[in-house]
């Protein structure tokens, strides 16, 4: 991934160590990346999407450019929330919801890359990031894709050669612009920090 990153960042945390300041911590974070671009292959292997990602591998990866890429974030109690954490180029849309523990240091994310144009062979699945910030683990939901294994199995039954149509995926022209501002003003704080510790104390090393 490449481009120029800016955001704004409004928190607020108390206490006489690092621990105890970020387990403390409320407020925003905003961050765009403008002129950005992604790897074409990260995006379809994001989605599982393998008859594109293989098109991808047979003629070369390139930089694909990203119409916008924006991350907002509500933090409090030292939990980030994400209000909006997307990546949106000519050919998908990837969404990433969930929270980041900065008291426990824990990830609780889920990805789901959405296609603007069909995908002849995908099973596509939401991928998940759980674990800590020093050992992430990840993962792919099965369900979804289960699901499509058992329609294909039931088709194949009736018309073989209808067992495909489960692993089409027509896309979804027309959603939503993901890159439009949010509602809520507070979502895009003023480009500052804060963290504040009681008078006349000092953290702990």
């Amino acid at each position: 991934m490449s481009g120029e990153l800016r955001g704004g960042v409004k928190l607020d945390g108390r206490g006489r160590s690092t621990a105890e300041i970020l387990s403390t911590l409320d407020g925003k974070v905003h961050a765009t990346l403008r002129d950005g671009t992604i790897s074409h292959l990260v995006m379809e292997a994001a989605g599982l999407d393998i008859a594109q990602a293989l098109g991808v591998l047979v003629r070369g990866d390139r930089p694909l450019p990203l119409r916008c890429a924006v991350v907002d974030l509500a933090v409090k109690n030292g939990v980030a929330q994400t209000q909006r954490a997307v990546l949106d180029n000519r050919d998908s849309v990837l969404r990433i919801e969930g929270t980041i523990d900065l008291r426990d240091e824990q990830l609780a994310l889920r990805a789901r890359a959405r296609p603007k144009d069909i995908s002849p062979f995908t099973v596509r699945s939401p991928l998940v990031v759980t674990g800590t910030f020093t050992k992430p683990k990840f993962g792919v939901e099965a369900t979804p894709i289960a699901g499509r294994v058992l329609a294909a199995a039931a088709l194949a039954a009736i018309a073989p050669p209808a067992a495909v149509l489960p692993f089409i995926d027509p896309g979804e022209r027309g959603q939503s612009d993901p890159c439009a501002p949010l509602d809520n003003a507070a979502a895009t704080p003023a480009p500052q920090a804060a963290a504040s510790t009681p008078k006349g104390s000092r953290p702990r090393s």
